[in-house]
């Protein structure tokens, strides 16, 4: 999904520009709710025409391409999700922190696509280590893990020289 950082609050997520669409999403658990609204599902529309049409143009020049989905610290880490539930004020039982994923691996599945879902392998080391910084952007651990799955994954798909 497409995330943004609204000038003001560094912490919060705000509005994107989605295939010329300006979309709204109030914070982070945006796509872990159950139910998505209307303006959420066109921007799951509109993330995948993006997708497939970049599929297409590498294969008019022989490429194929591989996606990866990190997940969120919320995701990954029980006290953040708690933390930002609270914030925010929603109730646990509308939350869902697969969603995102399962959603994308769904389109990629369908789609034929190669992706690697790092969320199951990372829900694994939760309590062993920090992968992110306190904003939610990857420390040198998380890419030094991020690296070693894609590897791995690259490797399982003959992709490798």
């Amino acid at each position: 999904m497409y995330y943004l950082k609204n000038k003001k609050n560094v912490n919060r997520t705000d509005s994107v520009n989605v295939g010329g669409g300006i979309i709204h999403f109030p914070n982070q658990l945006t796509f872990c709710q159950k139910e998505y609204t209307p303006k959420m599902m066109l921007s799951l529309e509109l993330t995948k025409n993006k997708i497939l049409e970049m599929v297409r143009y590498a294969k008019t020049k022989n490429l194929e391409l591989m996606f990866l989905i990190i997940p969120s610290k919320d995701q990954v880490y029980q006290y953040y999700l708690k933390r930002d539930i609270k914030k925010y004020k929603i109730s646990p039982d509308d939350i869902d922190i697969s969603k995102p994923n399962d959603v994308m691996s769904e389109i990629f599945r369908e789609n034929g696509i190669k992706y690697i879902d790092l969320l199951p392998s990372m829900k694994k080391i939760e309590k062993k280590q920090m992968l992110y910084y306190g904003e939610g952007h990857l420390n040198k651990e998380g890419h030094r893990f991020v690296a070693k799955k894609v590897y791995q994954a690259l490797n399982s798909y003959e992709l490798l020289p």
